[in-house]
């Protein structure tokens, strides 16, 4: 099998033209800082460097072995993965220490391609691996500034980060040139809700996560990667929470206790709120656990479950099981006639 992929790569031509042995795959891909064709070889590692992508301003450049334009070594890259873009929908974005390249491929198929013989090079691996396809450390990362505000100016986060996404936590990695940047992970279960306004990804955390609590104003490149970043992280949460829901169970006892002093294995209820825009207004709402007055329509506010607030477009979603509703109708019993009170008008009239 390995004999027939080096003959693959050594005898791989393009235009007529046999390539090197050394070069995995070749072929034009657009920049998607300039969106200018330009001619992309992907090496394997040999004697001349070790795995890398290099591109070239033609093919005729390549071909007369002119100096590459720019090279990126795969296996120092953070992360090579699929990239969200408002305009161009087959990304695939490489993170180095400092930077994130990015090309664009003409068709889903060649950004497939492109992107798996990446991957093989960075993870030492073929394709298929086992029968299921290679992925990579990180399925979603995304490039965001941390902004002189709310818990980011109290914690002095700001600067550039990276937020990756795991099946259990969010992590916000800082860009810089150190082997061992600045990290922070946030586990999804610290996470109370989620959501985007214009080009913000906000998230508000729990007084578990490390910062303690408070909101995380995130800014992305435009609001399609806001929304974006706001849709794949929900539906990680969720996931998250499923799992969580289903176990672990109460531990078994000892078959001499009682049929009435054994636990009744079942799955715990959770409460999860529907994503729904929620417009915020300056209104001071009341804790859960106490009921609300009823809000008139002349205050102009719309009240959700949890009587939150937003700024305008500002998308929330919370997956966080809360212990009351606001109520506009008292279920109370009617007061009971005091006693006292009759005692004391019969003696004032005599």
């Amino acid at each position: 099998m390995s004999d027939k992929r080096e003959d693959r790569n050594s005898m791989s031509s393009l235009s007529g033209t046999i390539l090197p042995r050394d070069v995995r795959k070749a072929g034009i891909l657009r920049k998607l800082k300039t969106m200018k064709k330009k001619y992309f070889v992907l090496r394997t590692e040999s004697e001349s460097g070790p795995a890398r992508l290099e591109y070239y301003d033609n093919e005729k450049k390549f071909k007369a072995g002119s100096t590459a334009k720019r090279s990126i070594p795969i296996k120092t890259c953070f992360n090579i993965n699929r990239k969200v873009d408002a305009k161009h929908k087959f990304a695939i974005a490489l993170y180095t220490k400092d930077d994130c390249f990015s090309v664009v491929a003409e068709n889903e198929q060649l950004q497939e391609d492109w992107l798996n013989a990446m991957l093989e090079l960075q993870l030492d691996g073929p394709c298929m691996n086992g029968g299921a396809k290679l992925k990579p450390k990180f399925e979603h990362v995304w490039q965001v500034t941390v902004g002189d505000k709310s818990l980011a100016s109290s914690r002095n986060m700001k600067g550039l980060y990276r937020l990756c996404l795991t099946p259990s936590a969010l992590a916000l990695i800082k860009v810089d040139q150190t082997d061992k940047p600045e990290t922070l992970e946030f586990p999804l279960m610290s996470i109370r809700r989620c959501g985007h306004t214009n080009n913000y990804f906000v998230i508000e955390l729990g007084r578990s996560s490390v910062t303690g609590a408070g909101e995380l104003w995130l800014e992305t490149e435009d609001v399609v990667i806001a929304q974006n970043m706001h849709e794949v992280t929900l539906n990680a949460m969720k996931t998250c929470r499923e799992h969580e829901d289903l176990g672990p169970l109460a531990r078994p006892r000892s078959a001499s206790n009682s049929e009435n002093s054994r636990p009744i294995a079942t799955r715990r209820p959770v409460a999860v709120v529907s994503p729904q825009a929620i417009s915020y207004g300056g209104i001071r709402d009341r804790c859960d656990s106490m009921p609300s007055r009823p809000r008139t329509i002349s205050e102009g506010q719309e009240i959700n479950n949890r009587g939150y607030y937003a700024p305008p477009g500002h998308m929330l979603d919370s997956l966080r099981p809360h212990s009351g509703f606001s109520r506009t109708v008292s279920y109370s019993p009617p007061a009971l006639p005091n006693p006292l009170r009759y005692a004391s008008i019969e003696r004032f009239r005599k």
